[in-house]
């Protein structure tokens, strides 16, 4: 009685999984080959490593989920828990910062495509019934799951409490490592100041990586239609994408990143030349993903010394280009001038990646010598154009632009 069931649920299996190449055959011819290619040998590795696996397990019950969710990565998930060290015999003098936004709510189109969401839930749950990947908790799990209330479209884009609570608990960690020069200044701020095509496993990951970033502490309904590999799958999915259009897939995106390069060494130079008073204590940006990797692209950090492909997922499980890292809500780029009491190096560059150091060639531990800095980027941020993003006679001139290039939203601080 025991192997017919057994039998059945591996017939319902291979059925599905016939179900899900079809799916994705009619994907890959709209979309990209490759990459469609890629999710069919994933999936394929699912059933050769052992379909009964999938029965035993339970989202409900796992205690060590998988939390790199791309760029709807929580914070909290990835950034640098130690404390940051002093530098010896070097003083901080400057402290520069580009950071992402923390955590939001989604933006108006995903909002409108919930109700899908609610179809997907009712057509996933009978397709698990009775024989079925999902275990019972998962089921009910699904069953009881409505939209987070707050996602509605008087709220898309805002940032959640979990994002505030993101940005609110950097600028506390920063204030304790260097409160010389990052005094509290107490403020008034208020508010005003199972049919799988790709778009419904998008929405459903999407909404998966939402709920897991707006409440870390709770898990995802949606999260549990996943398994571990599909979900390291759909995170190198996004990989890729960034890694061509913001990443060092293109040598065009080290250009796009050279502004704010310049801006830190314009910074840098004055503090070099003793104008103390003509600095602020610290400088802060805030944006987005996109122009956070590009100047990770200008200073080289993150490469690989393959590039990222479709069909190499499985050899760049380590790889050092990860949007989860890379662009999490909240994620950062922090440098901090020093200056120090030795001769021979009087200043120096401590670079932070998420509050941990950053590994830079010909560095130690993030920690530069501000002349090796000089030599090595100096001249890209002295020649530093974005001439070749404007045509000169649209009458834009190459400063808007490059003004426009630089970021799309800046909050400036002079503490």
């Amino acid at each position: 009685m025991h192997s017919d069931l057994k039998k059945k649920k591996y017939i319902h299996l291979f059925s599905r999984f016939l179900h899900r190449i079809l799916v994705l055959q009619a994907w890959e011819s709209e979309n990209n080959m490759k990459t469609a290619s890629m999710i069919l040998a994933v999936l394929a590795a699912l059933v050769v490593q052992g379909a009964a696996r999938e029965y035993d397990y339970c989202y409900a019950y796992d205690n060590d989920h998988y939390l790199l969710m791309g760029t709807k990565t929580a914070y909290q998930f990835v950034y640098g828990r130690s404390r940051i060290p002093p530098v010896p015999s070097c003083t901080p003098i400057q402290i520069w910062i580009l950071a992402r936004h923390g955590t939001r709510y989604p933006g108006r189109e995903f909002i409108r495509r919930l109700p899908k969401l609610l179809s997907l839930r009712d057509q996933i749950i009978n397709d698990n019934e009775p024989f079925g990947r999902l275990c019972g908790a998962d089921l009910e799990f699904l069953r009881n799951w409505r939209p987070n209330p707050n996602m509605n479209e008087a709220m898309a884009d805002f940032l959640t409490p979990q994002g505030e609570q993101d940005i609110r608990l950097l600028a506390k960690r920063l204030q304790s490592e260097f409160p010389e020069l990052l005094r509290p200044a107490p403020q008034n701020i208020n508010q005003e100041n199972y049919k799988l095509l790709q778009d419904s496993i998008q929405l459903m990951y999407d909404m998966c990586r939402y709920e897991k970033a707006l409440e870390i502490d709770r898990l995802s309904t949606w999260c549990s239609v996943f398994s571990k590999d599909e979900l390291k799958t759909l995170e190198y999915l996004e990989d890729l994408d960034y890694y061509y259009y913001s990443g060092p897939g293109r040598e065009i995106n080290t250009k796009l990143g050279c502004p704010l390069m310049k801006d830190l060494f314009d910074h840098f130079r004055n503090l070099e030349r003793g104008n103390f008073n003509n600095e602020p204590k610290g400088v802060f940006y805030f944006s987005h993903t996109v122009t956070l990797q590009t100047l990770l692209d200008a200073l080289g950090t993150n490469k690989d010394p393959t590039p990222l492909r479709a069909d190499n997922y499985r050899s760049m499980y380590k790889r050092s280009f990860r949007t989860s890292t890379l662009g999490s809500f909240a994620s950062n780029l922090i440098a901090v001038f020093y200056r120090c009491s030795d001769p021979r190096s009087p200043n120096k560059v401590m670079f932070y990646q998420n509050e941990a150091p950053v590994p830079l060639d010909g560095c130690s531990v993030g920690l530069c010598d501000w002349e090796y800095l000089k030599e090595k980027f100096g001249g890209a941020a002295d020649e530093c154009s974005l001439d070749f993003c404007y045509n000169t006679g649209s009458g834009l001139t190459a400063s808007y632009v490059a003004l426009a290039g630089l970021m799309l939203a800046i909050t400036r601080f002079g503490l």
